[in-house]
Formats: structure tokens, C-alpha cells, sequence
């Protein structure tokens, strides 16, 4: 498990894992992914930080691919990373299975 998501509780641990499951369907699908993507589609439970959301990214399933300009506004329109699958992701997903 990532260290960092080591400081939350197993059940966000958990939420993260499925968050990884809807960013591999949004990046096969467009080609990329944000925070902001995940965003859109699910609510955050309470007691998460907001900050769990980048944290879904680091793993060996994503590469860094850029940065732009959020789309949520308690964001202010500040930078966020965009990833991409990594080049071996499929490989690396059978391997969690």
C-alpha cells in the first residue's frame, strides 16, 4: 500500500481502491485523468480529506502526464496534475487481482 495512504483508515483505503477502479475506465476511455474527474462522479465521505483524491494516482496503474487548471471552485482555478495509464498498466492491475 502506498504510504501515504497509510494515514487513513482501512475503509478509505478501501473508497481509494474503487476511486482507482472509475480513473482506469475514465483514462481508457479519454486518454486521461484528474482529480477533478473523480470528483464530478463521487461525493467524499466525511472524515476523508479532500486530498485522497491525489493520492488515488500514486501507484504503479498511472504515469504523470501534465497539469492544468482545476475545475472546482473552492480550487481558485489552481494547478492539478493530469495522469495517464502507465504503459504497463494492464499488466500491473492482474498482478493486484
Amino acid at each position: 500500500m502506498n504510504p501515504q495512504l497509510e494515514m487513513f483508515s482501512p475503509q478509505s483505503r478501501e473508497w481509494i481502491e474503487s476511486l482507482r477502479k472509475i480513473a482506469v475506465e475514465i483514462a481508457e476511455r479519454s486518454g486521461e485523468v484528474s482529480a477533478d474527474d473523480i470528483r464530478d462522479l463521487v461525493e467524499i465521505p466525511a472524515g476523508v480529506s479532500r486530498n485522497a483524491l491525489g493520492s488515488l494516482f500514486k501507484c504503479k496503474l498511472f504515469q504523470w502526464k501534465g497539469v492544468k487548471k482545476s475545475r472546482t471552485p473552492s480550487r481558485a482555478g489552481s494547478m492539478i496534475s493530469v495522469w495517464a495509464l502507465s504503459n504497463n498498466y494492464r499488466e500491473v492491475s492482474n498482478e493486484a487481482k
